[in-house]
Protein backbone atom coordinates (compact mmCIF):
# COMPACT_ATOMS: atom_id res chain seq x y z
CA UNK A 1 0.00 0.00 0.00
CA UNK A 2 1.37 3.39 -0.87
CA UNK A 3 2.39 5.43 2.15
CA UNK A 4 0.10 8.22 0.96
CA UNK A 5 -2.97 5.97 1.40
CA UNK A 6 -2.25 4.95 4.97
CA UNK A 7 -3.19 8.26 6.70
CA UNK A 8 -6.03 8.84 4.24
CA UNK A 9 -7.69 5.48 5.00
CA UNK A 10 -6.72 5.05 8.64
CA UNK A 11 -8.73 8.15 9.55
CA UNK A 12 -11.83 6.54 8.01
CA UNK A 13 -11.46 2.94 9.21
CA UNK A 14 -12.81 1.85 12.59
CA UNK A 15 -12.56 -1.59 14.12
CA UNK A 16 -15.81 -3.65 14.29
CA UNK A 17 -17.45 -1.85 11.36
CA UNK A 18 -18.20 -3.15 7.88
CA UNK A 19 -17.16 -1.20 4.80
CA UNK A 20 -17.81 -1.21 1.08
CA UNK A 21 -14.67 -0.58 -0.96
CA UNK A 22 -14.75 0.17 -4.68
CA UNK A 23 -12.04 0.54 -7.31
CA UNK A 24 -9.20 -1.56 -5.98
CA UNK A 25 -7.17 -4.53 -7.19
CA UNK A 26 -6.54 -7.87 -5.52
CA UNK A 27 -3.12 -9.42 -6.19
CA UNK A 28 -1.21 -12.37 -4.80
CA UNK A 29 1.00 -11.48 -1.85
CA UNK A 30 4.55 -11.89 -3.11
CA UNK A 31 6.02 -11.56 0.39
CA UNK A 32 7.55 -8.11 -0.13
CA UNK A 33 4.92 -6.39 2.00
CA UNK A 34 3.93 -9.10 4.43
CA UNK A 35 1.64 -7.39 6.96
CA UNK A 36 -0.33 -10.58 7.61
CA UNK A 37 -0.47 -14.23 6.60
CA UNK A 38 -3.16 -13.44 4.02
CA UNK A 39 -2.19 -14.73 0.56
CA UNK A 40 -3.63 -11.58 -1.10
CA UNK A 41 -2.90 -7.85 -1.08
CA UNK A 42 -5.38 -5.07 -1.77
CA UNK A 43 -4.03 -2.36 -4.05
CA UNK A 44 -5.92 0.91 -3.64
CA UNK A 45 -6.15 3.33 -6.56
CA UNK A 46 -6.50 7.11 -6.57
CA UNK A 47 -10.15 6.52 -7.46
CA UNK A 48 -10.79 4.05 -4.60
CA UNK A 49 -13.95 4.70 -2.62
CA UNK A 50 -14.57 3.68 0.99
CA UNK A 51 -18.14 3.65 2.36
CA UNK A 52 -19.45 2.58 5.74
Amino acid sequence: MKESYIPQLSNKLRESFNYIVENFDVVLNDGLYLFSNNPYNLIFQDESILKR
